[in-house]
């Protein structure tokens, strides 16, 4: 053979393995990108997956701490529309640690499980040198009557239902809400709380302890009253994050239950 001839072979051999080679990277290139690719979305299935069961399970959760929050009247809705009978009275009234000296003795209670969440908050707030007090808790019927009657004598009955409840429509009457200061407003109940130290504190962590701001701003026309960064009511802890993390009413959630 010529050595033209071997020359011709052996750069055709070459070629041919080049060929090969070429072809199996390609083939180990694709094996590899559609594994890839199927671990990509296997992982993808399982994270979705994952979130649905924990969703599944937070909504279970949620369900049964609303069931029990009904069941002891942690959800009781009292507004305008939901009147109390001047009779109610709540059976586990227990007095208050923490208040103003210079209220009313008669409105330092709250319902029990209400009180040692309120003491528990107060305490954490304090740790974090927050001082905060309450200036009244439960009033019965006869209590909010009186109140409403002077504000009515002083501002009038239109406005004085912006800010306050009539006998019966008060949340107060349950035993679950609570007006709290502090001494940087020289323990009023004022829109000035709100934007204090004590007032930001409270709005950012009463959830933790199972109160909800109960009058937030830009929600007068679904609560019937004005904002109030003072009053606070008591709902379980639960569905109290569950409010604070939807940004919602207490109306609203309760609507969504509802659904």
């Amino acid at each position: 053979m010529s050595i033209g001839k071997k020359i011709i072979i052996g750069i055709s051999i070459v070629l041919i393995l080049a060929v090969l080679f070429f072809l199996g990277s390609f083939i180990v290139g694709q094996i590899a990108y559609e594994s890839d690719m199927k671990t990509s979305v296997t992982n993808e299935q399982t994270k979705q997956i994952k979130g649905n069961k924990e969703e599944e399970k937070g909504e279970k959760e949620l369900g049964l701490a609303v069931k029990e929050a009904e069941q002891k009247g942690l959800l009781l809705l009292v507004n305008k529309e939901n009147p109390l009978e001047p009779n109610y009275r709540p059976e586990d009234l227990a007095p208050i640690k923490y208040y103003a000296e210079d209220r009313t003795p008669g409105a330092r209670f709250m319902r029990q499980e209400a009180a040692e969440h309120f003491h528990g908050m107060v305490e954490a707030a304090e740790k974090n040198g927050i001082s905060v007090v309450m200036t009244t808790a439960y009033r019965d019927y006869d209590f909010q009557k009186t109140l409403y009657d002077n504000y009515v004598s002083n501002e009038g009955q239109a406005e004085a239902d912006k800010f306050s409840a009539k006998p019966g429509q008060s949340e107060h009457q349950t035993g679950l809400a609570v007006d709290v200061t502090s001494a940087s407003v020289g323990y009023a109940l004022t829109y000035e709380f709100g934007q204090s130290q004590e007032g930001k504190w409270l709005a950012e962590h009463a959830h933790e302890f199972g109160f909800i701001l109960r009058f937030p701003e830009d929600k007068r026309e679904i609560t019937g009253y004005n904002y109030e960064p003072w009053h606070f009511r008591y709902v379980g802890q639960d569905i109290a994050r569950e409010i604070y993390k939807e940004k919602i009413t207490l109306e609203e959630f309760i609507d969504r239950m509802e659904d």
